[in-house]
């Protein structure tokens, strides 16, 4: 490959005028072989069709640049200018913007942005000339960015809008990679079987293992095609292969199952205890075949516990870019960041898990000390006020069945919410299913607890010596205190 073509992606983006911009033909589309004749040819291949693509979507951009995203420029600063071996060798420039709320739809840039500087807010391709685009590499803040741009320009110069044109972030990663030979050569060459070893048939012993009933089940529940069947049987007989490493390519035109399938071959590497990893060139991607790994995955979980084992999933990458802000996002038991504020939480020393635990037993154990010591406490307060104050206090005392009711759904609700977050996210070799059985089992106990004080607890004969208390007292101390001890003693 000639050195023009290992510029990088953002200064051949830079070397494109308005007119070139606008030119259709700028770039011939080639017709893309069946075969390669070596990896070289693969590369020269693939790299005019991202210019194409880089440039139909900035040629789009132009088209409808009167209702591109728009921010204002408060000031410019020029940095020193980027060593070579950097992506651009042009100046940077630290980019100061301004808080507004006049436009309809606000925009902050982020990395892998292109944008136009302007003078004026664009209501025409015109009103980009002179073009002077910016590449956002950095980005502190909300009010502050760091650009690279396609040409020197004097501070002087007033630019005062920065518009968004369209992100360079997948093309740059997908350019990049069609560059970095050195690396990938071997993966490149493995996909492209430009040797017979690629193409050989494997003989491998324990080959037939990975179609074991697990496999074919979850095969079958998921209603694949043959092709699609096929695939995940062939990738699964790799990792049997004790000889060569292979690469598997699965391929299909849109709407014929890709993602669906990946999830099914993800979802029975896991059932095989096989460690996966998953990459993408897009947070969509990933995305995508994440929200459809977990719905296969509870599809073949029994509904008692369909989160366990998620644990031995987890989703990493940029919160923002992937859409994962919302409290009842479908992806929220597998990511990375919420998992680590979830179990930080549950193993906390002084307010996690066990406290919760431990504070629900003690009160079980002795609910008429702790109403005792409510009302004494309740009663140290009043005296502290005027004789009219405390008579008033008296009366607003609650009685004995509200405030056990009160605290119990208090401490109990707690409890079960820190069994669901733990097995939720911890992985199964933490926690096993008989203690995840004992968890639904105790959460059961507990519930039906809840139950008897919803039912009973404003009688005014719920007290001690009383049927009904008496009935409460058989409840906890047989169905439930016997299940949430069988926990005290665990280490997860």
């Amino acid at each position: 490959m000639d050195q023009n073509e290992k510029t990088s992606l953002v200064d051949r983006v830079f070397s494109w005028s308005i007119k070139d911009i606008l030119n259709k033909d700028l770039y011939k589309q080639k017709t893309v072989p069946d075969k390669f004749r070596s990896v070289d040819e693969y590369y020269q291949c693939f790299v005019p069709h991202l210019l194409v693509e880089a440039h139909t979507e900035l040629f789009s951009s132009f088209k409808s640049v009167s209702k591109s995203p728009v921010v204002q420029i408060r000031s410019m600063e020029t940095k020193m200018k980027q060593s070579s071996g950097s992506s651009s060798n042009k100046l940077v420039y630290d980019i100061t913007l301004k808080v507004t709320e006049s436009f309809s739809a606000k925009y902050q840039p982020k990395c892998g942005d292109l944008i136009a500087l302007t003078a004026e807010k664009p209501r025409r391709i015109d009103d980009l000339n002179p073009l002077l685009l910016g590449y956002v590499f950095s980005s502190d803040g909300d009010l502050n960015i760091s650009v690279h741009l396609s040409r020197s320009i004097s501070l002087v110069e007033n630019y005062r809008f920065g518009v968004f044109l369209m992100t360079l972030t997948t093309n740059t990663r997908i350019w990049n990679a069609l560059h970095n030979e050195a690396d990938i050569s071997t993966l490149i060459k493995s996909v492209l079987q430009a040797n017979t070893l690629g193409t050989e048939q494997c003989f491998c012993s324990g080959n037939d293992v990975e179609r074991s009933d697990r496999v074919l089940d979850i095969i079958r529940s998921t209603k694949l095609n043959s092709s699609q069947e096929a695939a995940i049987l062939g990738c699964l007989e790799t990792r049997k292969c004790n000889h060569k490493n292979s690469v598997k390519l699965i391929w299909g035109p849109p709407g014929t199952g890709k993602t669906k399938t990946v999830a099914t071959l993800l979802l029975s590497l896991l059932k095989l205890k096989f460690k996966t990893v998953v990459c993408a060139p897009t947070n969509t991607a990933i995305v995508q075949v994440a929200s459809r790994l977990l719905s296969v995955f509870k599809e073949n979980c029994s509904s008692g516990h369909a989160t366990y084992r998620l644990g031995n999933i987890v989703l990493s990458g940029n919160r923002d870019r992937m859409g994962i802000n919302k409290n009842d996002h479908v992806l929220l038991d597998v990511f990375l960041d919420e998992r680590i504020g979830k179990l930080g939480k549950l193993f906390s020393p002084f307010s996690g898990w066990m406290q919760r635990l431990d504070s629900l037993i003690q009160f079980l154990e002795n609910p008429e000390g702790k109403y005792e010591r409510h009302v004494y406490e309740l009663k140290e307060v009043e005296r502290m006020k005027e004789e009219a104050e405390k008579q008033e206090k008296k009366r607003n005392i609650t009685t004995f069945g509200e405030f056990v009711k009160k605290n119990f759904n208090s401490l109990s609700e707690e409890v079960e919410t820190s069994m669901v977050d733990l097995y939720t996210h911890l992985p199964k070799s933490y926690i096993s299913s008989e203690d995840v059985r004992k968890m639904i089992a105790s959460r059961q106990a507990l519930q039906r607890v809840r139950y008897f004080l919803q039912e009973n607890s404003s009688r005014v004969d719920f007290k001690e010596g009383n049927f009904k208390f008496d009935c409460f007292k058989r409840l906890i101390s047989v169905d439930c205190l016997e299940a949430l001890r069988a926990f005290t003693s665990k280490t997860f």
